[in-house]
């Protein structure tokens, strides 16, 4: 916690490699498959939109349990039912994020490692925003690690997931298109203004190198 301004850096370039991958490599295979399945383009564009705004509603309903944790007063004993249930509100889409990772080594084992990496290093603020939000709830350290320990294995489930779910083909552009959606909130929208600072170009470097990442993934993978 006492280093945790270093961790612009790493989200910076986190937001810049999961935008890249929507750009370069998601989308292009969900056009690739709308190509065979013309009658699937509205549903995957509204999948698209669904997946983006989806991501957006979680994220507001769990800032909305921060807000209300931040109004508490100090001499307040604390709502330990708080903190465990903004836990819950970041772990759904957290299985989301498993199963994307999942989806990313269907595509080709490079772009699943890129895609893993770039979750990873962003799962890193999220588990410390959760311990952190727990405590302040009044959580007891054991508690606050247990529920820790469930919010680090929830990607792993929604990963599993996909090997136990398999979808029907016809299905495949709207999911490319909801995942697609999921990939540019949580790059553009959630890990890129968080990771920006006016008086600091760097973190715009690490964007550019993350997104760069991405592209050269794309380019060296383009004859496989």
């Amino acid at each position: 916690m006492r280093q945790r301004e270093q961790l612009q850096q790493v989200m910076a370039f986190a937001a810049g490699a999961l935008v890249g991958l929507a750009a370069f490599q998601w989308l292009p295979r969900l056009f690739s498959v709308l190509a065979l399945l013309p009658n699937e383009r509205f549903a995957a564009f509204v999948a698209l939109a669904g997946g983006f705004f989806a991501f957006h509603l979680l994220e507001r309903l769990a800032l909305h349990w921060q807000a209300e944790q931040c109004e508490v007063p100090a001499v307040a004993v604390g709502r330990p039912l708080l903190g465990i249930i903004s836990v819950l509100l970041f772990s759904l889409h957290r299985l989301l994020e498993g199963a994307t990772i999942s989806l990313g080594f269907i595509v080709n084992p490079a772009t699943g490692l890129l895609l893993a990496g770039a979750i990873i290093l962003h799962n890193l603020v999220e588990g410390l925003n959760a311990v952190v939000l727990l405590l302040a709830n009044r959580s007891s350290r054991r508690q606050a690690f247990a529920w820790l320990l469930f919010f680090a294995c929830t990607p792993l489930v929604g990963a599993l997931a996909t090997i136990w779910i398999s979808l029907p083909t016809a299905l495949l552009p709207r999911y490319l298109g909801f995942f697609s959606g999921f990939l540019l909130y949580l790059g553009a929208s959630h890990l890129l203004p968080a990771s920006q600072r006016p008086n600091e170009p760097w973190s715009l470097l690490w964007t550019l190198a993350g997104a760069g990442a991405a592209l050269l993934m794309t380019v060296l993978l383009q004859p496989i």
